[in-house]
């Protein structure tokens, strides 16, 4: 459970109060099927990734207001403090990134654009989609401190949340117990079951094999030289 201490009403209302809904908005379908407490730790993740993700855009466009406003709220963190001002070096190190610039100013005018027809944007699953695809570039800017950034985000992806967007699933992330659950009470098709990939099991083909080789020395049998007659019995 998140412990920061935020008297400043408006830091509340515009910065930690937005994370915290969205994080319970998005993981809304998995409240049934997950334990209270593997849901509530991964929504500490997701409120930690729409935090970062919303500080790395205030530097990117430099609003300096804003970037103060999110470090003043990090440095509130009663337990983790320490972790938030790891993350304000990653995100400094990122925002230097030509092509992470270009990413992060087209998802926030795409979540601008859902925002005014009210339709919800998956931004943090964007983000890890991005972040997957660009992992190299990532590392190499970020270097040892990116080790920080993977726990966050493989934390997220182990817990069903990708399934619940199109560009999550579109990552391909491994089918939980609660996506089951989730498909079994909605019959929806989108949390259905994978298909199963590879060959078939091994006994499957040594069945398969041996029906063959039956039916092969059945015609074998049964067949018999051109112009040699049957033999019979002795009487």
């Amino acid at each position: 459970m998140s412990l920061f201490n935020v008297p400043n009403p408006n830091l509340r209302q515009q910065i930690y109060n937005p994370a915290s809904f969205s994080a319970s908005e998005s993981s809304f379908n998995l409240q049934k099927h997950m334990e209270i407490e593997k849901l509530e730790g991964l929504n500490e993740n997701i409120k930690i990734l729409y935090l970062f993700i919303h500080y790395i855009y205030f530097i990117i466009v430099e609003n300096s207001i804003m970037k103060s406003r999110y470090e003043v709220l990090f440095e509130s963190h009663l337990t983790n403090s320490k972790l938030y001002l790891k993350l304000q070096r990653i995100a400094n190190k990122m925002s230097k990134i030509k092509s992470f610039i270009l990413f992060m100013k087209t998802i926030f005018e795409k979540a601008h654009e859902k925002r005014l027809s009210d339709e919800p944007y998956p931004l943090i699953a964007v983000f890890i989609k991005y972040y997957d695809d660009n992992y190299s570039i990532l590392k190499n800017s970020i270097k040892k401190d990116i080790d920080i950034l993977d726990t966050i985000v493989n934390e997220v992806k182990k817990k069903s949340y990708l399934w619940l967007t199109e560009v999550g699933r579109s990552t391909h992330p491994s089918y939980t117990p609660e996506i089951h659950s989730l498909y079994n009470s909605t019959e929806d098709s989108r949390y259905a079951p994978p298909p199963p990939s590879g060959p078939p099991p091994p006994s499957v083909l040594r069945r398969k094999s041996g029906k063959r080789k039956q039916r092969r020395t059945r015609i074998i049998r049964r067949r018999r030289k051109p112009g040699k007659k049957s033999r019979k019995r002795a009487t």
